[in-house]
């Protein structure tokens, strides 16, 4: 419905069944326990929840909230996605389409796992990361259950799954505090009882300061990035917190507060609250320390390259996210200020196009080689280095071994219920100004990808062979991403200017990839 197409018409005794039922709950609710507030959900991002039954008549005044399970797992919270998060963007969109009211979303007492092993390198540091900012975001949607996790890992065989192994402290009986336990504990220090004020512009949709009013009546803003790091000039002054406790007072009478955050939150408490926001410089280290390692192997010329979409990538349906669709593109060599002679590509958001344009269809356009690219050696990863727009959507590699079989970053089908690749974002724009963005090729060598399912799921044979990478191997294309409206924590924004620039491809040789770690 929300794309604007007609609603499947294969289960409506199902649709009927799930009515009934919706309606029969929410009476009795309403008469006999008129205080309480009906949930519908607990199943992903809870999509069907309200879609399914209200096709087949449910009332929507029953429902109060739209239940949020939303598994996440390794997908950052900020990226949409129907598994994580913002996936609840799809939901609420959904249900007011059906109903014709906004209904707010809530979280389950299934709500997020994330389960530290399955998350890198630093994996404690990420999963303390991840859980502070889906508190933060659960708190700017005024959820009343805030729960990301559980709070000890399973001692029994449970542990082995990707949910028993979600805890903020380890098994019994040791049960040792993880920094996922230091950092709610801080945040909660820092924002118990709070209230949500507003989202203050940053100049930015992946670096975010949230304001909330404590219970004191003092204010406490939350800093942090969708990548990297950020310098920060605050019209304010208060005491800083870090994400583990640190505190230290920042601002003045006649001086602006200077912070730097990232992937860890920072907290601002103050008397009065911030009057501007203003990105003073950005930073990517695991990024660069990824391209540092690596080699160019080729620069971006419009004589050099052919560019149209490759009609493999597009989607064949519109159960999960990506929704991607081929755009019309230009492309045109430019010069740089910072980076030099690169090549910049353009969507043209005037063309027609053969699809209903929402915030829900990611638009793309394949920039191809006319001689492929060869890679001596193998390769741990492929990277990119672009100028982002924080629009979120991603880039996708084309490579061919040396058997001649062609490897493309495609989205995977319904297997697993929603789409598997790169659940991370290492391929996403979700930055403003040059970044670089890559893909790893192997899985268990160096422990590096962490998106769920085996190599062949995130690099999808498209020529038949035996579905392994054989060595060296050619870089034949790039596809490029764009979504018109950028996802937000709140919603979406126009992308002003949705356009990409490319300056380089590169690639990691598979010996230098040990001992770096994954942001």
């Amino acid at each position: 419905e929300i794309l604007g197409l007609a609603a499947p018409t294969n289960d409506v005794a199902r649709e009927r069944k799930l009515a009934a039922y919706v309606n029969e709950v929410g009476r009795i609710c309403r008469k006999h326990f008129p205080n309480l507030k009906i949930q519908f959900g607990n199943s992903n991002a809870g999509i069907g929840a309200p879609t399914v039954p209200m096709r087949g008549g449910a009332n929507p005044d029953y429902y109060d909230l739209l239940g949020m399970e939303i598994p996440s797992q390794t997908i950052t919270p900020e990226r949409l996605h129907d598994f994580g998060f913002l996936g609840q963007n799809v939901t609420k969109a959904a249900a007011k389409k059906l109903s014709g009211r906004d209904i707010p979303s809530g979280g389950c007492y299934e709500f997020i796992y994330r389960a530290e092993r399955d998350l890198g390198a630093d994996s404690e540091e990420v999963q303390a990361e991840f859980h502070a900012r889906d508190l933060l975001i659960s708190l700017m949607n005024s959820y009343t259950l805030t729960a990301p996790g559980v709070l000890f890992d399973c001692r029994n065989a449970y542990c082995n799954t990707i949910w028993g192994v979600g805890g903020i402290v380890h098994r019994s009986p040791y049960v040792y505090p993880k920094k996922s336990y230091l950092a709610y504990a801080v945040l909660t220090k820092v924002m118990d009882g709070v209230k949500f004020v507003r989202e203050i512009p940053t100049g930015s949709t992946t670096v975010y300061a949230a304001e909330f009013v404590r219970k004191d009546g003092r204010y406490a803003t939350a800093f942090w990035c969708a990548r990297g790091e950020a310098d920060l000039v605050c019209d304010m002054s208060g005491e800083l917190w870090t994400m583990y406790g640190r505190r230290t007072s920042v601002g003045g009478w006649f001086s602006d507060a200077e912070l730097t955050c990232s992937g860890a939150p920072v907290y601002v408490i103050s008397k009065k609250p911030c009057k501007s926001v203003a990105i003073a410089a950005r930073r990517f280290p695991a990024d660069a320390a990824l391209a540092a390692a690596g080699k160019p192997v080729a620069e971006f010329s419009a004589a050099d390259v052919t560019v149209a979409p490759d009609p493999e990538m597009e989607s064949q349906h519109h159960d999960f996210l990506p929704i991607l669709k081929p755009g019309v593109f230009t492309a045109k060599d430019v010069v740089d200020p910072e980076e030099g002679a690169c090549l910049e590509l353009t969507l043209d958001t005037g063309a027609k196009t053969p699809f209903p344009v929402t915030e829900f269809v990611t638009e793309y356009t394949t920039v191809r080689f006319r001689k492929p690219v060869e890679i001596p050696g193998a390769a741990a990863l492929f990277g990119l280095r672009v100028k982002g727009n924080s629009n979120g959507a991603q880039v996708r590699f084309e490579i061919e071994d040396a058997e001649g079989e062609v490897f493309k970053g495609l989205s995977t089908g319904k297997s697993w219920g929603c789409d598997i690749y790169d659940w991370p974002g290492y391929t996403a724009l979700s930055f403003d100004g040059w970044g670089d963005v890559y893909q790893y090729t192997d899985r268990n060598d160096y422990g590096l990808i962490i998106s769920p399912g085996p190599r062949d799921e995130q690099w999808v044979s498209s020529t038949g062979g035996d579905k392994q990478i054989t060595w060296p191997v050619k870089l034949r294309a790039v596809t490029v991403c764009v979504n018109r409206y950028k996802p937000t924590i709140l919603g979406f924004e126009k992308t002003e200017m949705p356009k990409v620039l490319l300056k380089r491809a590169w690639s990691v040789p598979a010996k230098a990839a040990c001992g770096l770690t994954s942001p």
